[in-house]
């Protein structure tokens, strides 16, 4: 992407990132591409947020399957028996009446996500 000079000092673009602009946006105020942005964060030791992590509405542990626990292996089996990924809207849904069992697993993987 051909772009010209930079309109944004080094530490603008880190404070406009820092103060949760999407590197996009910001790569299009200052004139230049999101790779230039990213390396300039890169250079001044910038803190990544997640990958998406701009446009969810609630949270969720992301590491949790990172670390094995017995309430781990529970829910990945719960999931197995009782769970869905939609691919095209990146959901996870789990079939199941009983609220606090879903209640359990909400809280336990540190989500704030109403269930419906």
């Amino acid at each position: 992407m051909a772009k010209n000079k930079c309109t944004l000092e080094a530490l603008e673009i880190v404070k406009l990132y820092e103060e949760g602009m999407r590197t996009v946006k910001i790569a299009e105020m200052a004139n230049v591409s999101p790779r230039y942005v990213n390396q300039v964060l890169r250079k001044n030791n910038v803190k990544r947020r997640e990958k998406g992590s701009w446009n969810r509405k609630y949270t969720v542990n992301e590491h949790y399957f990172k670390t094995w626990s017995n309430n781990m292996a529970y829910i990945l089996g719960f999931f197995a028996a009782d769970g869905n990924i939609s691919s095209r809207t990146q959901l996870v849904t789990f079939s199941q009446k009983d609220k606090s069992i879903l209640e359990q697993i909400r809280n336990e993987l540190g989500s704030n996500q109403p269930l419906t």
